[in-house]
């Protein structure tokens, strides 16, 4: 992966495009470079890790709008040159609440809308300095609606249902039809993280909010005994390599 992590005002210019156009030439000049030492070496395009210099607070951003229209034109980018890109998605609150999921949420849905190929944050706040479970849970719920807003919907004869809609008419409901039984799993994303329950069912639920929903959840991944993926000679391995630098850091 070739990076480029330009700080509009700061170590790139404070014009968005000229930002952009620093970069691009780094990563490129980065591919140039493996491509001499290895001829045809595997090369992702990152320029989605642009910062944005706040000038009143000397604080670097990765949450703001900026961001995600540099990441969303460091994809195109990649696109113009026919290469695979990565980028971030982050926030700058220092916590799990609303700033968080929003700001992870524009950048998230940028990414999904220009065709990022890899994308790297998730569970991540305050510009990368935190990781959260809790944040990573919700996270998943945003990635999953960014998902499915990128397959669309099909139009064609049978999903417009032009003869449903004749045959039904005023006779009231399309609940009890078939169309409906056939085609309602694949044109609705159904979530259990969510509210989707009025008010009364909520409160018989013990009123948790997303956040309390999500702390529980990973408390409940906590408490359970962790599958174990790797053999013994694996983890034997790992843990030779392990005590080994640890040696070398205590030495």
């Amino acid at each position: 992966m070739i990076n480029s992590e330009p700080l509009t005002g700061g170590t790139s210019p404070v014009t968005l495009a000229g930002s952009l156009a620093m970069a691009d030439a780094e990563v490129i000049s980065g591919i140039i470079i493996n491509q001499i030492i290895e001829p045809g070496r595997p090369c992702i395009y990152n320029s989605g890790f642009a910062h944005v210099f706040d000038m009143m607070t000397t604080l670097v951003l990765t949450g703001s709008p900026e961001n995600a229209l540099l990441q969303g034109a460091g994809a195109e980018m990649a696109q113009f040159h026919g290469l695979p890109c990565a980028s971030w998605t982050l926030s700058d609150s220092v916590m799990l609440d609303s700033q968080a999921s929003s700001e992870k949420l524009l950048t998230a849905l940028i990414h999904t809308l220009c065709k990022v190929n890899m994308v790297w944050g998730i569970g991540n706040i305050e510009t990368s300095k935190t990781i959260s479970p809790e944040v990573a849970v919700i996270d998943n719920e945003l990635i999953g609606n960014c998902l499915r807003f990128s397959e669309r919907f099909k139009v064609d004869e049978e999903h417009l249902a032009f003869n449903l809609i004749k045959e039904v008419a005023f006779k009231g409901t399309f609940l009890d039809t078939t169309h409906t039984l056939e085609h309602f799993q694949e044109e609705i994303r159904y979530s259990g993280f969510p509210n989707r329950t009025n008010r009364s069912t909520w409160e018989r639920n013990g009123s948790l909010s997303l956040e309390e929903k999500a702390e529980q959840y990973v408390n409940d991944i906590l408490s359970r005994e962790p599958d174990i993926y790797l053999s013994g000679s694996q983890i034997q391995k790992l843990e030779t390599i392990q005590k080994r630098w640890m040696a070398k850091l205590n030495g």
